[in-house]
């Protein structure tokens, strides 16, 4: 297997959007948006991010939204629902199912938890970085939001937030995963790793 491939992501603006809700039909809106205990993700986003962790099965996941205050299995099940809503919807069922969250420890699957959320996000990936990777650590950034450093913008995918991960999107994810090389990472302290 490849080296592993981190994408921190984001849920509001990225696999979460309004875009779901006002555009489709009434009869395919019912099945994309079927009401279940948590909030539903854009199965259109998730399935271009399934596309891309099926054709990249080196990729992890590490959740950097505020949404990682949730239990993990609560996070996994959005993903899981929202991939069965679309192949429901498209009446293709046997999509396989590919997205897989980082597990090399029990809370790698998140970026640490700043309680009040007044970190810029960068500087909470940082930290994931700091304590589970290694320098030479291959990763790319799904956000709607800019608030990352300088470091950070060559691994970096915006999303529009009402439209989430887009066809576009999908395609400078590919082309970013042909190119991608450890980036610099600078420690909490400011001083460059060794």
């Amino acid at each position: 297997m490849d080296e592993k491939v981190i994408i921190f992501l984001d849920a509001d603006g990225v696999v979460n959007n309004h875009d779901i809700l006002f555009t489709l039909p009434d009869k395919l809106s019912e099945k994309f948006n079927a009401q279940e205990d948590h909030p539903p993700l854009s199965p259109i986003a998730v399935g271009y991010l399934n596309r891309l962790c099926f054709d990249n099965p080196n990729i992890r996941i590490v959740f950097s939204s505020t949404w990682r205050t949730n239990p993990q299995d609560e996070i996994i099940s959005c993903f899981e629902n929202a991939h069965k809503r679309l192949c429901a919807a498209s009446k293709i069922r046997n999509i396989p199912y590919a997205i897989q969250f980082d597990d090399t420890a029990p809370e790698s699957w998140r970026t640490p938890v700043n309680p009040d959320f007044s970190a810029p996000r960068g500087l909470e990936i940082d930290k994931w970085l700091e304590i589970y990777a290694t320098p030479e650590q291959k990763y790319i950034i799904i956000d709607d939001d800019a608030d990352f450093f300088a470091w950070h913008m060559p691994n970096f995918i915006q999303t529009h937030g009402f439209n989430g991960i887009t066809l576009d999107d999908y395609f400078n994810l590919c082309d970013l995963l042909k190119t991608l090389e450890p980036s610099p990472q600078l420690r909490l302290d400011l001083k460059p790793r060794p």
